[in-house]
């Protein structure tokens, strides 16, 4: 589980960046399109559908690595998990949350010297969306600390 600490930075409008594995250890990284925290705690993450082998890496085996990054700050957060259930083609909840997470991100964007049109020409054409059981959270934020665990996940 995520706490609400954690939850309302990974909805802040932070680059979003995942990675999958084959069973042959091969890994995929991949762009993450928004990700939101339900009220369970579960992890909903937005995948864009040019991560072809890794939609092939979670119906396999389901692991996966989310690092969430302030691209102001440059404070970091890992998350690893399994995606619990099937990878599925987002919904209409998800494409409101998409809607939200790219004005954050583009605003952000705009913040730090970017013209607004850049992050327009990143949005994927098509997600796919994934609910992720965490397992374990790390502080990725550069520095003497990274790769630190943060605290139990689910406590």
């Amino acid at each position: 589980m995520v706490d609400s600490e954690l939850a309302e930075f990974i909805e802040s409008g932070v680059a979003m960046l995942g990675a999958s594995r084959g069973d042959d250890l091969r890994p995929e990284a991949f762009r993450a399109w928004g990700a939101f925290v339900a009220d369970d705690g579960r992890l909903r993450v937005l995948i864009g559908s040019d991560a072809g082998r890794t939609l092939d890496n979670l119906a396999a085996n389901g692991q996966i690595a989310v690092t969430f990054t302030d691209i102001q700050s440059f404070r970091s957060v890992q998350i690893k998990g399994e995606v619990s259930g099937d990878v599925q083609p987002a919904d209409a909840s998800d494409l409101e949350h998409l809607r939200r997470y790219h004005a954050r991100f583009c605003a952000r964007l705009v913040e730090i010297g970017h013209p607004r049109g850049l992050g327009d020409r990143l949005r994927p054409f098509a997600l796919f969306a994934a609910w992720v059981d965490v397992a374990d959270l790390y502080d990725q934020t550069p520095g003497r600390v990274a790769g630190a665990r943060l605290g139990a996940a689910g406590a």
